[in-house]
């Protein structure tokens, strides 16, 4: 089985990437969601992931239905831009808009289990994730999940794993997709989802995303890969102080590790952004190349495809 692992896409997905995937022998695409550009101008990359013609699963992040300035009410807690009840209404909308948009090729959004092989599935975790220790976009998640704080979209997910292994009893492998990671693998903001713009956080990964890794592992599923993004590779100029202030080694201070390995399972954030680089005068196309046969990973490899 052949995976390709896309990060933030934030509007670089274009008709070379249509076609470049639509060849390839990819069996499943793998999005971290935030798919529109920074100032959400435009959903023209929506409408390019629309026209892949593999299977493809997007997790919906914290750009995903809102506008930039909710967004950024979101992750600064300016109460003025911040979703609030009245626009439930309307983010629900904008989102099944966007599921609509995508058409049936893609499945996209939260806490949901699909088959990928016989033996092999699928779980997509919380939605709209913002990392660290707060819950973003509460209102949404309450009306559309019934989850107001971690623990309920812990129990939430594990109740959806068990009904699956009930119906599903030949699945033993589990492959997890998030926008944020899992808490537990970060202690530097050079880390897979470690703080780079305030380091002194520390690990940003999500407390409910580690939970039901952990309760898969302990009810006997293989987890041979977790995909996740929101982390953006380049880090932010604060972590060169930080690590200055420290007396830390300065090396590789400008991008966080993108590939981890755990007790046998590997963690990939492949949030490069722009995914769409230039490098000598050639355009370069950037995602992550897995293969996993059984329950293990044989093969892993960040792409840069030449345009």
């Amino acid at each position: 089985m052949k995976l390709a692992l896309i990060g933030d896409v934030h509007g670089f997905f274009d008709d070379f990437d249509v076609e470049y995937f639509n060849q390839s022998d990819y069996d499943f695409i793998l999005f971290t969601g935030d798919v529109p550009d920074f100032f959400h101008l435009s959903n023209k990359a929506y409408k390019k992931i629309a026209l892949l013609k593999k299977n493809v699963f997007m997790q919906w992040g914290n750009h995903d239905g809102f506008s930039f300035l909710e967004v950024v009410g979101e992750l600064f807690g300016w109460s003025y831009f911040k979703v609030d009840s009245s626009k439930i209404p309307v983010i629900k909308k904008r989102l099944d808009t966007l599921k609509k948009q995508l058409g049936s090729n893609v499945i996209s959004g939260g806490y949901k289990a699909t088959l990928l092989t016989e033996n092999c599935a699928l779980f997509i975790v919380r939605p709209h994730s913002i990392g660290g220790s707060r819950l973003g976009y509460k209102e949404i998640l309450q009306d559309s999940y019934n989850v107001k704080d971690f623990q309920d979209s812990f129990n939430k997910m594990k109740n959806i794993l068990d009904h699956f292994k009930t119906e599903f009893p030949k699945v033993d492998t589990l492959i997890f997709l998030g926008h944020n990671g899992p808490y537990g693998l970060s202690n530097d903001p050079r880390d897979v989802w470690g703080c780079d713009f305030k380091p002194e956080l520390g690990d940003f990964g999500d407390i409910d995303f580690r939970q039901i890794i952990d309760y898969a592992k302990q009810k006997g599923f293989f987890v041979p890969l977790v995909v996740a993004g929101h982390m953006h590779h380049r880090l932010s100029k604060k972590t060169e102080k930080y690590l200055r202030k420290k007396q830390e080694d300065l090396q590789n201070y400008r991008e966080r590790q993108s590939i981890t390995q755990k007790d046998d399972t590997y963690y990939v954030n492949p949030a490069k952004v722009p995914r769409i680089i230039k490098q000598n005068g050639v355009v370069l196309h950037y995602h992550v190349f897995v293969e996993i046969s059984q329950h293990n990973v044989l093969k892993i490899e960040e792409k840069y495809v030449k345009k």
